[in-house]
């Protein structure tokens, strides 16, 4: 039996939701209730609700998210295979399959392509598309003429990749929904439960939705359904009217409330790092009128553009968060050097290439070493690229002596013998080692590589992932098809590239960070909303270019599956925002950017009725939009130079416990070399001497004057 509950969902369905737990539970504490959300976030916010309804504890509570749930209701052994092996399946069955075909020959050699031909595959076998079936349909013209061969294709590789599947006993998501709507009727895992609450769920693809009708068919369940009668809520009334309204026994409108009401403030920045410098200083503000941190959020449509603006400002505002983002790892010091391991060969052991890997902070060493000698080294040596190169020019043994005024050069290049030593034994044990295997499997390939990385780097924050990485090539050698060295290393070299870390922390209660799908049903007391430009939020949306919108309606009215609308993303993109306009409670910050950080002019979004506050690009106006106490150490030191002069400032080091009297020195230089108008002591000064590198004034003239024949001379050697 289902029975649905609508309504917003502050406080209409959280009220629900805690008032029907505690109404099982005060009847009997320990009866097993499931409750199902759409996302683990939303999920998290459930246990908190059902310590809301029962104060002193509850057990027997078992909280899933939809495919945890599907999981659950599958059986033992229900694992889904890995989408980056699907994908390679995908490629390859086009590969093989398909050698002739006019659309889907594209996919060969192209991965992205792939991986959308993947989600495609899965959109369809989640939406229940039969291909047999939509193919005879397609024959018969109940599919529209427009596309015929395109869709032939696209039916006839979905045919091939359920084949492949069921030939290796393989499971997608796809079939992992199926098979749990097909076992629920006798699932022992289901059984205990006394009722089961779906919570929060906008929209079902077609499987889950037989798994929806297949539970409450055998157990009491009840939908809470984020939905009134409004129209921001269109998105959510059609799947309403459609599908879930059809399925319940019965149903009720919940009584939305008073709701909330905040006061709305928009502010708009160039860039987004500007951007989310206001936002800190805001939350500041909120924290010093009382607001805990973890009762702030700053949501975004998607908050990956925003993940290094956020983890440096943060960190400089001392504003603990925690986030549903990912932030990349290409460029992390550990991966780049991973990546240059496996590429070194390739490259026929480039100088650079092998400078920068052996400078890495990384690179296991044998012994004390000195990679900026090494560099200044293999310059002077004239050492281009090649293994033979290498080995012919680097000294055997002994030192290396290069007197000043040796080939045109005015300075002197001593290397001690025992680092000519460590150096040419480094770059021997790369030249030996860093070779990859004529003809390798993928598993070989896969063994070399992480041999590779144990024997020369020393393992850094990232070194798991990269392994586990490097380990999933290992699981291509399961799919059959033939694979060059160059596909291999390329392979490789995505999956490195491909690797995320967590944004901020996950065990502190700090603020929320979120992308607007994970912060779906989620409150807040102090809400701030990022990047409501054009193109943004709403995202621009364009169809699928294998089945268009045109076609998903003809599959679902004359055949029955399902299949969502992508330009129906228009409307969700109004309800995602509403939604977050519902959970602010106090306060809501609407932020956009008026251009990008190079100055380019951007839209503000069609959700903002008004251009709001500006956020000033000059630091001494952009300092202004913040009180005083929030300034950071630097910023305060900016601001009384700005006003007060360097005596101000040195004031303000000294009771903060810096460097005053430096200050002092290096302020008094600049204004001396500013005021003075012959040349003075200080002209001509561009370094300290034994501190590192120095550049003569002669040199920086000739910089000056023209880098290039600066790069012929001080480079190159061209006299």
């Amino acid at each position: 039996m289902l029975h649905v509950a609508h309504g917003p969902f502050h406080p209409a369905l959280e009220d629900a939701l805690v008032g029907r737990i505690q109404e099982l539970k005060s009847a009997d504490p320990l009866a097993p209730i499931c409750v199902v959300a759409p996302s683990s976030r939303l999920a998290n916010r459930v246990k908190e609700l059902a310590l809301r309804a029962c104060p002193k504890g509850v057990a027997a509570l078992h909280v899933h998210h939809l495919m945890s749930f599907a999981r659950l209701a599958a059986g033992e052994g229900a694992s889904v295979e890995d989408d980056f092996l699907l994908e390679r399946l995908v490629a390859d069955l086009v590969a093989r399959e398909f050698p002739r075909s006019v659309y889907l020959n594209h996919a060969a050699g192209a991965p992205r392509l792939a991986r959308s031909l993947l989600d495609l595959l899965l959109d369809l076998r989640e939406g229940g598309v039969d291909p047999e079936v939509a193919y005879r349909a397609l024959q018969e013209g109940e599919l529209g003429d427009d596309d015929r061969l395109k869709l032939g294709e696209i039916f006839a590789l979905q045919k091939a990749y359920e084949s492949e599947l069921l030939r290796r006993g393989w499971t997608d998501r796809a079939d992992l929904v199926r098979k749990a709507a097909e076992r629920a009727p006798e699932s022992a895992e289901l059984a205990g439960f006394k009722e089961v609450l779906y919570y929060g769920v906008v929209e079902l693809v077609q499987v889950q939705i037989d798994l929806l009708r297949a539970v409450s068919r055998r157990l009491p369940v009840r939908l809470y359904y984020p939905w009134v009668k409004r129209p921001e809520y269109a998105f959510a009334e059609e799947f309403f009217v459609q599908v879930v309204r059809p399925l319940a026994d019965t149903h009720e409108a919940l009584d939305p409330g008073p709701g909330p009401s905040p006061s709305v403030e928009t502010l708009h920045a160039s860039g987004p790092r500007d951007e989310v410098w206001a936002c800190a200083k805001r939350i500041l503000e909120w924290h010093d009128e009382g607001v805990p941190f973890d009762e702030i959020g700053v949501v975004a449509r998607r908050i990956e553009p925003y993940s290094d603006s956020v983890e440096g400002v943060f960190k400089e505002h001392r504003i603990p968060f925690s986030s549903s983002a990912w932030r990349p790892l290409e460029r992390d010091p550990y991966v780049s050097s991973a990546k240059a391991l496996l590429t070194l060969a390739d490259g026929d052991f480039s100088r650079d290439a092998v400078m920068d890997l052996l400078g890495s902070p990384y690179f296991r060493h044998d012994g004390p070493s000195d990679p900026v000698l090494w560099d200044a080294l293999s310059r002077v040596l004239g050492i281009g690229r090649g293994a033979a190169e290498w080995r012919r020019r680097l000294p055997e043994k002994g030192g290396f002596l290069r007197k000043r005024g040796e080939r045109g050069d005015e300075r002197e290049l001593a290397v001690p013998p025992e680092q000519v030593e460590r150096f040419r034994r480094d770059v021997d044990r790369l030249l030996d080692r860093a070779v990859p295997p004529p003809a390798p499997t993928w598993e070989e390939y896969a063994s070399w590589a992480l041999g590779l990385i144990d024997e020369f780097l020393v393992p850094g924050p990232p070194a798991g992932l990269v392994r586990e990485a490097l380990e999933r090539l290992a699981g291509l050698g399961r799919i059959a098809g033939a694979a060059t060295g160059a596909d291999r290393r390329d392979t490789a070299l995505r999956l490195l590239a491909d690797l995320r870390a967590p944004l901020g922390s996950g065990n502190i209660r700090g603020v929320q960070v979120i992308d607007a799908m994970a912060a779906r049903g989620l409150p807040f007391r102090r809400l701030a909303v990022l990047g409501l430009n054009e193109r943004v939020f709403p995202r621009f949306i364009l169809e699928d270019p294998f089945v268009r919108d045109a076609v998903r309606s003809r599959i679902a009215a004359r055949l029955g599956p399902r299949m969502p609308l992508k330009l129906k993303g228009y409307e969700e993109e109004r309800f995602l925002f509403e939604l977050l306009r519902e959970a602010a409670g106090e306060r809501l910050l609407l932020s956009y950017q008026r251009s990008d950080e190079r100055g380019r002019a951007q839209v503000r979004s069609t959700f903002l009725s008004e251009e709001g506050t500006a956020v000033s690009r000059p630091p001494r106006r952009r300092l202004e939009f913040s009180p005083r106490p929030l300034l950071t150490r630097k910023e305060a030191g900016l601001v009384e130079a700005l006003h007060g002069g360097p005596a101000r400032v040195a004031a303000a080091l000294k009771a903060f416990g810096g460097d005053a009297e430096g200050f002092r020195r290096r302020a008094e230089i600049l204004r001396e070399i500013d005021s003075a108008r012959i040349p003075g002591r200080r002209d001509g000064v561009v370094g300290v001497s034994g501190r590192g590198r120095t550049i003569s004034p002669t040199a920086l003239e000739k910089f000056a004057t023209c880098p290039f024949l600066y790069f012929a001379d001080r480079v190159l050697r061209l006299k």
